[in-house]
């Protein structure tokens, strides 16, 4: 009995010693803010840096809502999370504007 109140009461310390660790704070970061390419359309690689769940947004579609640039799964090592965006070619040589959101828990 007495083994037994002493692994419960350690159970409890550790418990309660983790509840008392601080959340880190949540970190977002992108190492490309905005990117410019050619009409011929290019292949970009970026860097997301952070340690929250997050979702990515891409509104890259044309007027039939086919998209004209996507992004790739990422490679992840660590926090860090490497993209690849391919930009297909633009056949009507018209400025071509749109976002690709990273959203992320908790990070405003």
């Amino acid at each position: 009995m007495n083994n037994r109140l002493s692994i419960l009461a350690g159970l409890a310390i550790i418990a309660l010693a983790s509840a008392c660790q601080k959340q880190p704070v949540p970190v977002m970061d992108l190492s490309t803010k905005e990117i410019e390419v050619s009409a011929d359309g290019e292949v970009v690689t970026f860097d997301l840096t952070t340690n929250v769940y997050y979702r990515v947004n891409n509104d890259c579609v044309d007027d039939n809502g086919a998209f004209w640039a996507e992004i790739s799964e990422p490679k992840t090592n660590g926090e860090v999370s490497t993209f690849t965006l391919t930009v297909k070619p633009n056949p009507k040589q018209e400025i071509r504007s749109a976002s690709i959101r990273f959203i992320g828990d908790g990070v405003t």
